[in-house]
């Protein structure tokens, strides 16, 4: 797992310019919240414990304008898009001491809440402002502004991806980070990688948050998901455990594990409905410079997987090898081609062998922010991937999205990890489900079966964050295309005053083609109220 708030929030380093805080050892203590704990988490790129302490001291102080930007950039760095947001619309553009600052993380709060035309009048704005040749924050800015012209293209020309995008909820996300999840085949059992702490006196590590460990939840009845719990309650030693890979029919779990100076993919067998300790996996391929993200076929006869300072220090990029049957020894390590790995990070890589695909994540050109869900299809005589292609909004967002892996028996279904709009905090589980696009038509009318020309519906869903404008002509008539599956929030207006406010689901269609849907709405009106 690459997605972590001391290497890849890379804004934090914004700080240098204007950081006024002394850096201490103190880890900000919730049950006992001051401004120099707070500012002690903040220097300390801490954002959990600062966005906690300055939210609480915001609540005793809401005219202090530091506070307030501290607990919005706190945000912004969790991905947290709507505190973040409301956060930094309540600061003091002019106060002195942020004022150049300020169009930066406003721009970013935006931009995580796909207010594009907000984000990108911020960018310009803090790119208005004098900066040394070459200056790290100009290119910083320079390239998400670029990110946000390509996502508002995208929505402009309705390259969206019909889909629907389901938070896995409070029982298994937390304010940490949460990721690589991996579902079992029956699709009722959850693995998954987690920051959290396990125990409520477990060391807080840099950054505020703790070592990785595996969780799992059940699916219930009712379809929802069971409190999250640790794969192993009773681990003690602090070393980083993470998900791979489930094998053997699920009997079997590859992890990556790191204790001290020990490290690499080990294995835990099932026994009944208990885990045993990991073991070395001995059938596992061993790099020096191989990293926790891999991926085997189903045969172990090939792996994908991130490797780590490879051509560039601090620098991740995707290769392969495979296996020689003969002697039972693993190739060198394969780079996954040029058009795969950029001058940017390459992370996450899963190899669908249903649809000879790789999806990986990519910080590369022409995204929409941070890490890009992208996928590539194998040449299987050449062993070279295709030039890949970037997986439309909203798979993508603004924030990181990483660790996409299929439901086991479905092609349409998969399991990731996001920072997106409406997250818990930072990284979070989703179910995704692509879909196809429905044509809507249908007519507003009157309490007397008249229909209402000229009447504006406003059509939202919290799958794109995003809101349709039409409206009806002469006849009444209303058309607009929405994607199968997701429930929309319509509100209908009359001019500028509003009249209704309802909710519909799209129903899914058969194999998934598109499909046509009549919604008709009936508004009542008093009498005198006619438009």
């Amino acid at each position: 797992m690459f997605f972590n708030p001391e290497k890849n929030v890379f804004y934090f380093l914004f700080f240098a310019c204007f950081c006024w805080l002394k850096t201490s050892e103190v880890s900000a203590q919730r049950d006992a919240v001051t401004i120099t704990s707070a500012d002690a988490a903040f220097s300390q790129q801490d954002f959990h414990n600062a966005f906690f302490g300055f939210e609480s001291l915001y609540k005793e102080d809401t005219n202090n304008n530091m506070i307030i930007f501290k607990a919005g950039v706190s945000a912004v760095n969790l991905s947290l898009s709507e505190p973040a947001l409301y956060y930094l619309k309540k600061c003091n553009a002019n106060d002195e001491e942020l004022v150049d600052v300020i169009p930066f993380w406003l721009a970013r709060a935006y931009h995580l809440n796909i207010a594009l035309d907000s984000a990108i009048f911020y960018y310009e704005k803090f790119l208005e402002f004098p900066f040394k040749k070459n200056s790290w924050e100009k290119k910083v800015a320079v390239s998400n502004l670029k990110e946000a012209k390509n996502l508002r293209t995208a929505i402009e020309t309705n390259n969206v991806q019909p889909c629907v995008i389901k938070n896995l909820g409070p029982n298994v996300n937390s304010e940490y980070v949460d990721h690589s999840p991996l579902l079992s085949k029956d699709g009722k059992t959850l693995f998954f990688t987690t920051r959290r702490p396990s125990t409520t006196d477990e060391r807080i590590l840099d950054g505020g948050e703790f070592f990785e460990k595996i969780f799992v939840a059940n699916l219930l009845p009712d379809n929802t998901w069971s409190r999250a719990r640790p794969l192993f309650p009773l681990q003690v030693e602090e070393q980083n455990m993470s998900t791979i890979q489930l094998i053997e029919n699920d009997t079997k779990l590859l992890v990556y594990l790191v204790k001290g100076e020990t490290k690499g993919v080990f294995i835990c067998q099932k026994m009944g409905e208990k885990w045993l300790n990991p073991v070395k996996y001995e059938d596992g391929l061993i790099l020096a410079n191989a990293s926790k993200d891999a991926n085997y076929a189903s045969d172990n006869k090939m792996v994908v997987f991130t490797r780590n300072n490879h051509s560039n220090t601090f620098q991740y990029d995707i290769a392969f090898s495979v296996k020689d049957a003969a002697n039972n020894t693993w190739s060198r390590s394969i780079s996954a081609g040029k058009n795969i790995n950029t001058n940017f990070d390459e992370v996450a890589p899963y190899f669908s062998q249903l649809k000879s695909t790789m999806f990986y994540s990519s910080k590369g050109e022409n995204g929409y922010g941070d890490f890009d869900l992208r996928k590539a299809v194998l040449n299987k005589s050449t062993k070279t991937f295709a030039n890949p292609s970037l997986m439309p909004y909203p798979v993508n967002t603004p924030g990181a999205d990483l660790h996409l892996r299929e439901v086991p028996g479905s092609s349409r279904s998969f399991v990731m990890a996001s920072a997106r709009a409406g997250s818990f905090g930072t990284t979070d589980i989703y179910l995704l489900e692509l879909t196809s696009k429905v044509k809507v038509e249908g007519i507003i009318s009157n309490q007397h079966q008249a229909p209402m020309a000229n009447m504006r519906l406003e059509i939202s869903d919290s799958t794109t964050f995003l809101t349709q404008k039409v409206m009806t002509n002469d006849k009444g008539q209303y058309t607009v295309t929405l994607m199968a599956g997701v429930k929309y929030s319509v509100s209908i207006f009359a001019d500028k005053e509003f009249v209704s406010r309802t909710e519909f689901q799209v129903p899914r269609q058969p194999e998934h083609q598109d499909g046509n849907l009549e919604k008709n709405f009936l508004i009542i009106f008093p009498p005198e109220e006619q438009p």
